[in-house]
């Protein structure tokens, strides 16, 4: 009989000790979350070059330190515009076409933010 009520009270302690745990574990859970608001600053770079490619999403111009044209990420955003600062239709925007690519780097992506069409008139 004196086992069972040493195990009984062994036991208890056990569980006493493993709600008490539990109880501490959710306490420091329910802590209010903090954000902080990091300022991200992006750099604009250029490049020039000839057009290589032109497609939905990307263009690849041959620069005059790169051995293989680059390709630059495009986006609803890219603008395209002449060297006065115009719009350029989509059509005039082809391979063979010296060009300014002002763009940003996201990741391991160059990102065209403007294009400028050099004599697109």
């Amino acid at each position: 009989m004196k086992v069972i009520i040493r195990n009984i009270g062994s036991v208890s302690f056990l569980v006493v000790t493993l709600i008490t745990l539990q109880l501490n574990l959710v306490a420091q859970t329910d802590a209010p979350l903090t954000t902080t608001t990091v300022p991200i600053t992006t750099t604009t770079q250029t490049d020039s070059g000839n057009i290589t490619e032109v497609a939905s999403n990307k263009i690849l111009v041959k620069t005059q330190g790169d051995r293989d044209p680059v390709p630059y990420r495009t986006t609803s955003t890219t603008t395209y515009v002449d060297d006065q600062g115009g719009p350029v239709p989509m059509e005039k925007v082809k391979a063979g076409r010296a060009a300014i690519i002002y763009f940003v780097t996201e990741g391991q992506n160059r990102v065209a933010v403007k294009i400028v069409i050099l004599n697109a008139r």
